[in-house]
């Protein structure tokens, strides 16, 4: 009877044993690889996925421009360089640049700021305006009318990556060119910058 009240207490003693520290210290480095091999994935998927912004706001503005030089035969009008440019924007509030240094995105003020610039009645003309958080600075300008049948554009979205020490950036843009029929394409995207785009 003793022998039995002997082994089963072993036996709990057994079971109710924890984790050595050989077993502890070999989860944590498990999980260390995973979490060394997972991190910078995220890090790249969330690195793409901001980048999508970019590409679905520029096509957007391709489509807007390219409906009203079919419907008007020319770009919107800017209230500047209209000598040469019969559109340009430079248009993301500037005014912002700090905190969009700081943190990667322009403020919610700036989004209401965005077509208030000089260059309002190009972004009114192409009925643009960005949705949500301003992670790039955007850009369209053009010249030439259906008339002359000479077209020459872009657009294009600029992401800066950090601001210390150099910028450190990259883009997308579109290219506009006419056919032989005088018909407004844009082509594209295009990326150029000193980091490469996701």
């Amino acid at each position: 009877m003793i022998c039995t009240v002997e082994t089963d207490v072993a036996g709990r003693a057994a079971r109710q044993r924890g984790f050595t520290l050989i077993e502890l210290m070999i989860v944590v480095a498990i999980i260390g690889i995973l979490a060394s091999a997972a991190i910078p994935a995220f890090l790249r998927y969330m690195q793409k996925a901001r980048s999508v912004e970019g590409i679905h706001n520029l096509a957007k503005i391709t489509d807007s421009a390219t409906s009203y030089y079919e419907a008007h035969s020319q770009f919107p009008a800017t209230s500047q360089f209209g000598s040469g440019w019969d559109a340009w924007t430079d248009d993301t509030p500037f005014n912002y640049w700090n905190e969009y240094c700081q943190n990667g995105v322009f403020p919610e003020a700036a989004v209401k700021d965005f077509n208030t610039g000089w260059s309002k009645p190009v972004w009114n003309g192409l009925l643009f305006q960005p949705e949500g958080n301003i992670r790039f600075i955007y850009y369209f300008g053009a010249s030439g009318n259906k008339a002359s049948g000479v077209v020459w554009g872009y657009t294009y979205a600029v992401r800066v990556l950090s601001c210390a020490g150099g910028w450190k950036y990259y883009a997308y843009e579109y290219e506009a060119k006419v056919d032989a029929k005088k018909n407004l394409t844009f082509h594209g995207p295009r990326t150029w910058g000193n980091v490469a785009a996701p």
